[in-house]
């Protein structure tokens, strides 16, 4: 960088010299210019020659490549010799040069002297060098927080080149601006996105990225801008409403219209709701959970549950979500009514006289009195029930409430003939529930019916071709008695040597090897009647066929584990685990009972090992709830097993 005034001797007679002058007189900020003055000289050192006359002399002077002085004549420059000599030969200011725009700017300032040829001529002389101008102070800076966030003050601090300056701020959000002017001195502004202005622009976002531009202006003149990317955030409490839920009951019978009511296995519940989403967005979707699970796309939920199978309070929980991912839940409860299906609970048949009005009981009659009574669920809320009696007494009516004694009374029904009277009750919801006792004969020692023909023990016998043993007479042989059934069981009393087999129900035969063969116990487990010392060891199988399969996959109910039944004993129970037990059978020899646990692939077999004498003993699996169970008796011998098939429900304890 040069420094001046730059001074320059001429070519020929270095005595002479020129000297220029560059300094910048002037800036204008608004303008972005400043103006530069210029001066130059020719001299003479000390004891040069004394000058020239009447020379074509031409000088030349540029500044910022613009001529800015240009001149060509004959001139003469007359100097003393003993002393040095200047003379201004031009001087002046240039037009304002522009800056750029930053501010900076340099300038080149050059002149030049020639002398024409001739005696004394000097010859010629150049100056060329650069003047730095000032740095004119530009567009203004700000510094921001790293985002904003709708509702909420944001600092914005200004760095102003010059404390006159005034600004302003244009922000840019979507398609959604505003802009703010900002005082010339002040050094921050405080920005408040307002929501009016710039929720609109997401909706479906939580933020978003903008410009801000800082404008500087001097009076009215714009300086320069500057422009920041920023970022705008929706504050964290903008989601939907807590869900307005509605909960109504939708019925699956009709008789349930209208009563407002919520009963287990008969009511759907249609959950319906609203909430309003926040500035910008629109709810999108809906999530219900708790005592149903659904979903719906929508602006309001309206969904309807399956069917409630339980009772007690049952709870919705009802999630909204907006378009932007934010969400709000509420809950809303409802009662189910506990629902159990009519049931006749009492029913009794009894013989005797009805005349009048008056009963009079009698065993001997040919009147019945029909004693019964039957319940039903939501008897508060009006369901009563439909009921009817088979024949002979073959009665009905309507409107019955729960729990109420009933008393029907057919006359002249007769002696002879046994009845299955049933009770059958229907209520509002249309589920029967149906209840039979029998009633036999009247009781008669000993019958010949030579009609059908029959023989009765104890009653009028019923079936052709049959001998039959009524109610409450029990057959004794061998100790052992026999006796009347009831509810299909398969054995109330049974006392069997060894190789003798007396069930109810028929089956087929099978005889197979033991344990070997696995299909002898494919259908279910054994029963076994023996009383026969020399057997000491009988197989049971706790599962069906020979890939182990559970009971219950083929008969449904509860099975229990090992029932051991000994005569005057009282019911034992194990889990087929290893273990035993000691029985003291009343008037009998004690009888140890060993029971062992053995895996055969696939099949595990369990074993039953005992000691003693004079046991019968009935082993096997216990069935509480089923039909139609297949059991098979096993009467095994030093080779083979013969296995017979049997039907029953329920296995009873020998009586004996």
């Amino acid at each position: 960088m040069a420094t001046w005034p730059i001074t320059q001797d001429f070519s020929i007679n270095d005595k002479y010299y020129i000297t220029l002058e560059c300094a910048e007189q002037s800036y204008d900020i608004p303008n972005n210019t400043s103006i530069v003055s210029w001066k130059l000289t020719m001299g003479t050192k000390p004891n040069s020659f004394t000058g020239y006359s009447n020379y074509k002399t031409t000088i030349n002077v540029k500044i910022n490549n613009v001529v800015v002085y240009s001149y060509s004549a004959s001139r003469a420059f007359n100097a003393s010799a003993a002393n040095s000599y200047t003379e201004v030969l031009a001087q002046g200011t240039t037009d304002p040069i522009i800056h750029q725009t930053n501010g900076a700017k340099s300038v080149t300032c050059e002149a030049s002297v020639t002398v024409a040829s001739g005696p004394y001529s000097p010859g010629s002389a150049a100056i060329s060098d650069s003047l730095t101008l000032t740095t004119i102070p530009r567009a203004s800076t700000a510094s921001y927080p790293s985002s904003f966030e709708i509702g909420a003050a944001g600092v914005i601090t200004i760095t102003a080149a010059v404390n006159t300056f005034r600004h302003e701020l244009s922000f840019l959000i979507g398609s959604a601006s505003e802009t703010i002017s900002v005082a010339a001195g002040v050094g921050s502004y405080s920005w408040t996105p307002a929501s009016t202005t710039y929720a609109g622009q997401f909706p479906t976002q939580t933020s978003r990225t903008g410009t801000m531009q800082l404008r500087t202006y001097s009076g009215s003149t714009l300086i320069g801008s500057e422009t920041y990317t920023i970022t705008l955030n929706i504050p964290s409490s903008w989601k939907p409403s807590a869900p307005n839920i509605s909960l109504s009951p939708v019925y699956t019978h009709s008789w349930l219209t209208g009563k407002g009511i919520y009963v287990q296995s008969y009511t759907k519940v249609r959950v319906q709701a609203t909430s309003t989403a926040s500035a910008g967005t629109t709810i999108k979707s809906w999530t219900v959970s708790g005592a149903a699970s659904m979903t719906q796309n929508a602006t309001s939920l309206d969904k309807t549950s399956g069917v409630i199978q339980s009772s007690g309070t049952k709870t919705f929980n009802v999630t909204v979500t907006d378009a932007r991912g934010r969400t709000a839940s509420a809950s809303a409860s409802k009662s189910f009514l506990a629902y159990a299906a009519p049931a006749v609970t009492t029913l009794t048949v009894v013989r005797g006289s009805y005349v009048g009005g008056v009963w009079t009981q009698s065993d001997t009659g040919s009147d019945i009195k029909v004693t019964w009574k039957a319940n039903c669920s939501l008897s508060s809320n009006g369901n009563v029930m439909d009921w009817s009696i088979s024949s002979p007494v073959s009665a009905s009516g309507t409107g019955l409430v729960t729990n109420t004694n009933q008393q029907n009374f057919k006359t002249g029904v007769g002696t002879t003939t046994a009845y299955t009277i049933t009770v059958t009750v229907q209520d509002k919801l249309d589920n029967v529930a149906t209840k039979s006792v029998r009633l036999a004969t009247i009781e008669i020692p000993f019958v010949i019916d030579v009609q059908k023909p029959a023989l009765g023990v104890g009653g009028v016998p019923q079936t052709a071709r049959t001998l039959e043993l009524s109610q409450n007479w029990r057959l004794k042989a061998g100790g052992g008695i026999f006796q009347y059934s009831t509810n299909d069981i398969l054995a109330d009393a049974l006392n069997v040597q060894y190789g003798m087999s007396v069930f109810e129900g028929s089956g087929a035969s099978y005889t197979g090897s033991v344990p070997g063969d696995y299909n002898a116990y494919k259908y279910g487990s054994f029963i076994v009647f023996h009383r026969s010392s020399t057997i000491t060891e009988v197989y049971a199988i706790p599962y069906l066929s020979t890939y182990g399969v559970a009971l219950n996959t083929y008969y449904s109910g509860t099975w229990s584990g090992w029932t051991l039944y000994m005569r005057n004993t009282s019911l034992i129970t194990d889990d087929c685990d290893s273990g035993s037990v000691t029985i003291s059978a009343g008037g009998h020899a004690t009888v140890n009972i060993t029971v062992t646990k053995t895996d055969y692939t696939p099949v595990g077999v369990v074993g039953i090992t005992w000691s003693g004498s004079s046991w019968p003993c009935i082993a096997g699996y216990k069935l509480t709830s089923a039909t139609n169970l297949a059991i098979y008796v096993v009467n095994p011998t030093s080779s083979s097993m013969s296995v017979t098939k049997y039907t029953a429900s329920i296995l009873y304890r020998a009586n004996y």
